[in-house]
């Protein structure tokens, strides 16, 4: 596999939903940036009881986040196996395609059928990749 865009490929934003979380992300740290401000500027006279324990504060927080993280992981989780099973079906596919070509052909065409297959499989997994260009060395055997 390709890891040269690995960089690029962790933190594109093509396809992401930062349009729904944008809205929330901005409320919340507005309401944070307020209340800090109204504790710092309002509240020292210690009439109000402000959490004195930052650790449970902060378990807290962490703890969400996990949360977050973990459903985030499982959907991607997900993709990646639903994703691989669409490849093997492909694959499948093909391979049935080169079989019944064999059987139901003369070898030439057949020979034809099957080169296109695997044409069909390489082509499809360089689109995958957003690559436009096909090395030599994977159509090796092809032709």
């Amino acid at each position: 596999p390709s890891s040269a865009g690995w960089f690029r490929t962790v933190f594109t934003m093509r396809g992401r939903a930062l349009s729904g979380i944008v809205l929330p992300f901005t409320v919340i740290n507005a309401v944070s940036v307020a209340w800090t401000c109204a504790a710092q500027l309002y509240l020292h006279d210690n009439k109000w009881d402000l959490p004195s324990n930052i650790e449970s504060a902060y378990a807290l927080i962490i703890t969400t986040l996990g949360f977050l993280l973990v459903f985030r992981l499982n959907r991607a989780a997900k993709r990646y196996w639903d994703s691989r099973e669409k490849w093997g079906k492909l694959v499948e596919l093909g391979r049935l395609m080169a079989c019944s070509a064999c059987v139901h052909l003369d070898r030439e065409q057949a020979d034809a059928v099957c080169a296109l297959t695997c044409l069909f499989a390489v082509a499809t997994k360089q689109l995958l990749r957003s690559d436009s260009t096909i090395d030599v060395e994977q159509l090796a055997g092809i032709f």
